[in-house]
């Protein structure tokens, strides 16, 4: 056997081992996303948005604006215009946007609702909201909750 064949063997050997290397940390990171415990969630990404930006990009194209913001996380601060109820007793706190006719409409969760009765207009709030959706032809933030009082 020569020098050459030994390193040809060496080369080879090296190489598969490489390959099973490689095909078990695939193989790992495979099983550890299957893993995964049903109902568990991925963290997302959480945008910081103002009443302003939103409407902007709402005017612009509202479908671009839900699949931007649709599932997403959203962190909003903005001043409040009014509070009102929906059909179902929901309350809507309806945020300051650059046309007063059209202000952003955030939908609190049952959480935040007791929380809605110490609202006032002119009060400057930070909603986390997890979801967007356009109604009535204006856009609509959704399961909000109250981060600053």
């Amino acid at each position: 056997m020569t020098e050459i064949d030994t390193i040809r063997i060496l080369a080879s050997s090296f190489l598969n081992q490489s390959i099973v290397r490689s095909a078990l940390f695939v193989l790992a990171g495979a099983l550890a996303c299957c893993q995964q415990s049903p109902g568990a969630e991925t963290k997302q990404e959480t945008l910081y948005l103002t009443p302003h930006e939103i409407w902007i990009v709402f005017r612009e194209n509202p479908v671009a604006a839900e699949t931007l913001y649709g599932d997403k996380n959203l962190r909003v601060i903005g001043t409040i215009g009014r509070i009102e109820l929906e059909n179902s007793a929901r309350p809507i706190v309806l945020l300051i946007t650059p046309e007063d006719e059209y202000p952003i409409r955030a939908e609190l969760n049952a959480k935040a609702a007791t929380e809605a009765a110490t609202l006032q207009e002119g009060d400057k709030k930070v909603l986390n909201c997890v979801g967007f959706t356009e109604f009535a032809q204006a856009p609509m933030l959704l399961n909000c909750s109250i981060i600053q009082t």
